[in-house]
């Protein structure tokens, strides 16, 4: 399995849970994708205000959350933060 593959499985069985657990549902979060404003680029988790089947959901945008997988190779400091969160 690649390892981007790994690393959204991980999100997903890991992650998302913990997200759960502190309130922040996950009818409110996308996973892997990529929105209007962010063009190519995909975010491993979007947070948002609004569910994500709401029209609204990317101009309610909260969080953004860029996760590694932590079998990753890389040793630069970014690379050794297992999970980001961006507050937009």
């Amino acid at each position: 399995m690649s390892p981007k593959k790994e690393e959204t499985n991980d999100v997903v069985q890991y992650l998302v849970p913990e997200l759960e657990r502190i309130g922040i549902s996950r009818t409110k979060c996308k996973i892997d994708v990529t929105t209007e404003k962010s063009g190519h680029k995909r975010g491993d988790i979007w947070i948002s205000l609004k569910n994500q089947t709401d029209p609204d959901f990317e101009t309610n945008i909260v969080g953004l959350i860029e996760a590694k997988h932590r079998k990753t190779t890389n040793k630069t400091p970014s690379a050794q933060v297992q999970n980001r969160l961006f507050l937009l």
